[in-house]
């Protein structure tokens, strides 16, 4: 059974290959698709939806602001609407998929940490 760290490893170098031959469009397809089923899994969700309600149900469950949503949604769509992506439409999209991530992270570390004794 692989441990994380190859797993990682291997993922870094799958991440690197896309960029060195510009299939940008491409891995940003895979990098929705899985953020889309990241999103579904992590919040109990049967679908997800382009809509304002949408993202308002997603603000609220997942602590992200209601802009930042929409943004990083807003950037999905381009990249799905595109034929063809730059590197820096990858770049924003990424970017914003690790933010939301984080966000997330750091909001579920919160929520565990432990209360401080006296």
């Amino acid at each position: 059974m692989p441990t994380l760290k190859s797993a990682l490893e291997f993922v870094e170098t799958v991440g690197r290959l896309y960029f060195q031959y510009g299939d940008h469009k491409d891995l940003a397809e895979k990098k929705i698709r899985h953020f889309l089923d990241f999103i579904r899994t992590h919040f109990y969700l049967t679908s997800v939806s382009f809509s304002a309600e949408f993202y308002t149900m997603l603000s609220e469950k997942s602590g992200v602001a209601l802009q930042e949503i929409e943004q990083l949604f807003r950037l999905i769509e381009h990249a799905n609407r595109s034929s063809a992506l730059s590197e820096d439409d990858l770049l924003r999209l990424i970017d914003a998929i690790e933010q939301f991530k984080t966000t997330i992270a750091s909001r579920a570390n919160a929520e565990h940490a432990l209360p401080k004794s006296n």
